[in-house]
């Protein structure tokens, strides 16, 4: 992602989740658009991905 590489530490049909050092990266699918997450050592992973998820789940609920 941006040139940076990420090592797959989960992957779901809808969700894929990616580490590089103390950051790292989530993806999530919907019907018609792929939302990308990033976070560093200042975020907490956890936080990252239920925010992608509620986000997801919007435009899931919208049609997307």
């Amino acid at each position: 992602m941006a040139g940076q590489k990420y090592i797959v530490v989960r992957a779901e049909p809808d969700f894929v989740a990616g580490m590089k050092g103390s950051g790292g990266i989530f993806c999530v699918r919907t019907n018609l658009a792929i939302i990308v997450g990033t976070y560093n050592e200042q975020f907490i992973p956890g936080q990252t991905q239920n925010a992608l998820n509620k986000m997801a789940d919007y435009l899931r609920g919208c049609g997307y």
